[in-house]
C-alpha cells in the first residue's frame, strides 16, 4: 500500500484488482502529498530533484497517465504528478465545479509542495492542459511554461468521433476480460493510433483511471474555458500534439495557428504517428521535446 492509498483508503480500495508491476515501482519510488482546498483533499506525488515540473492528466484519467515519461523527466526536474479532483485519489470536488475551481485547487496544493515564489513548469495533457491554463491564472509569473498537450477547450473544428463500446454490452456484471476487450477497442479508437498501439499496460491504466474517476468531465474540453484561461497568463506557451489525434484530424495547423494568437513565442511540435495520448506511444520524443523546450 503507498502512502496515498494510505492517507485515502475509501478511494483507493475501490479497486481490488491487482497493479502492473511499472504502476507499483513507481507508486514505492514517490513522496506523496494530500493538501485540502475547500473541502476536496487533493493528493500528488513527487519524483526526482531541482526545479518542479507539474504534471496534470486528462479527464477520466490520473497520474498514470504519465506513466512512461516520469524516470526520464525525473531525471532532470523535481516531478510532481496531480490526481485532480475527483479523480484517482483525491478527494470530490464540489457538484458545481468549473475548470477554473479546479485550477485553483491544483495551484493552491502545488504552493503548499513548492511554495509561493519558486519558478514552476507545467506539463498538461488533453483535459489537463485546460486545467494547466487556469492554473497559470491563479499562480501568474509562478509559472514559466505552459505545455498543452493535446487540449481541446478553444472552440475549434474537430471531426466526428469515433464510436466507442460500452460496457452495457455485457450486462450489469461484465467479466474482467469483457473490461478489458471494452477498454482496448476504445484506447485504440481514441486514445492512441490504433489497435498495435494497444499494450496490456495502456489496458491496466485505463482500466484503474475509469475505476477510480467519479465525475464526468465531458462539458470542460467542449466549451471555450481554455481561451478565457489564456487571455491572463504570461508563461511561454508550447504545443505538443500526435499526428492521429482523434480529436483534430485534418484542423491541426488551427491548433498552431490559434494557440500563437496567445503568444507569438509559440513553438508547436506534431509527433509523427502518435494519437491523442502520444506521450504514451512515443515517450522517448515527447520526453525530449519537454526537456528542450524547458531547458532555460
Amino acid at each position: 500500500m503507498s502512502l496515498c492509498e494510505s492517507l485515502l483508503p475509501p478511494i483507493a480500495t475501490l479497486v481490488p484488482m491487482r497493479i502492473h508491476p511499472d504502476i507499483e515501482r513507481l507508486r514505492r519510488a514517490s513522496r506523496c502529498h494530500v493538501i485540502p482546498f475547500d473541502g476536496c483533499d487533493v493528493a500528488c506525488y513527487e519524483w526526482g530533484e531541482g526545479a518542479p515540473l507539474v504534471l496534470l492528466h486528462g479527464g477520466y484519467g490520473s497520474w498514470l497517465h504519465w506513466l512512461r515519461n516520469i524516470d526520464e523527466l525525473a531525471r532532470h526536474y523535481r516531478v510532481i504528478a496531480f490526481d485532480s479532483p475527483s479523480h484517482g485519489e483525491s478527494g470530490d470536488a464540489p457538484d458545481d465545479w468549473d475548470a477554473r475551481w479546479m485550477g485553483e485547487a491544483l495551484a493552491h496544493s502545488l504552493k503548499a509542495v513548492v511554495g509561493n515564489t519558486e519558478p514552476v513548469r507545467g506539463i498538461g495533457f488533453s483535459m489537463g492542459g485546460i486545467l494547466l491554463g487556469w492554473m497559470g491564472v491563479a499562480l501568474q509569473d509562478q509559472l514559466t511554461h505552459l505545455v498543452l498537450a493535446g487540449p481541446n477547450g478553444m472552440s475549434l473544428a474537430y471531426p466526428p468521433l469515433p464510436k466507442l463500446m460500452s460496457m452495457r454490452a455485457f450486462g450489469s456484471a461484465p467479466t474482467p476480460a469483457q473490461v478489458a476487450s471494452v477498454h482496448r477497442w476504445n484506447l485504440a479508437a481514441l486514445m492512441l493510433s490504433g489497435p498495435s498501439a494497444v499494450d496490456d499496460l495502456a489496458v491496466d491504466v485505463q482500466t484503474r483511471n475509469i475505476a477510480l474517476c467519479r465525475v464526468n468531465s465531458d462539458h470542460i474540453p467542449a466549451s471555450n474555458t481554455l481561451n478565457d484561461a489564456l487571455k491572463h497568463v504570461p508563461g511561454r506557451l508550447v504545443g505538443v500534439w500526435g499526428e492521429h489525434d482523434a480529436f483534430v484530424g485534418p484542423h491541426m495547423a488551427l491548433r498552431s495557428k490559434h494557440l500563437r494568437s496567445f503568444d507569438d513565442r509559440l513553438t508547436f511540435h506534431v509527433i509523427d504517428g502518435a494519437g491523442h495520448w502520444a506521450m504514451y506511444e512515443n515517450p522517448r520524443l515527447f520526453n525530449q521535446i519537454v526537456l528542450d523546450e524547458l531547458d532555460i
